[in-house]
């Protein structure tokens, strides 16, 4: 019975080791199931952070393309307020011509005027010098 006994002894230990080596695979397993479950976890969290990301891009695209025709809006009246004002500019310049040629004419008529008024002040003068 030796055999038999050092074959039961052999396998009893060979047990206890298949044992150990049992509960070592089971700590791994659920080691490695734990890490699957965090990196799932970290994996929904990254998705919901890119989802967000995502949503807020789109709505800062959507406050972008209305800033943009904002801007349009803007520099088409500014371009609209240019051309009015360069139109008034040059109503402005018409009237100063037509002003100008109207001073002209005055100043002329002045001159003209003062001219007559000399020559009938000399005429007097003379008259006055003469005795007549």
């Amino acid at each position: 019975m030796s055999k038999l006994d050092d074959r039961v002894t052999k396998l009893e230990r060979d047990m206890g080791n298949m044992r150990r080596d049992v509960e070592a695979a089971r700590a791994l397993a659920s080691g490695a199931y734990q890490d699957v479950v965090d990196m799932r976890a970290e994996l929904r969290a990254h998705t919901k952070t890119l989802e967000a990301l995502h949503v807020n891009q789109v709505e800062l695209r959507k406050d972008y393309k209305a800033l943009r025709e904002d801007h349009n809006e803007l520099h088409r009246e500014v371009d609209e307020g240019f051309t009015v004002m360069r139109e008034g500019f040059a109503e402005v310049d018409r009237r100063f011509v037509g002003l100008e040629s109207e001073m002209r004419e005055g100043f002329t008529k002045i001159g003209l005027g003062m001219a007559q008024i000399t020559a009938l002040l000399n005429i007097a003068i003379n008259k006055d010098e003469t005795g007549g």
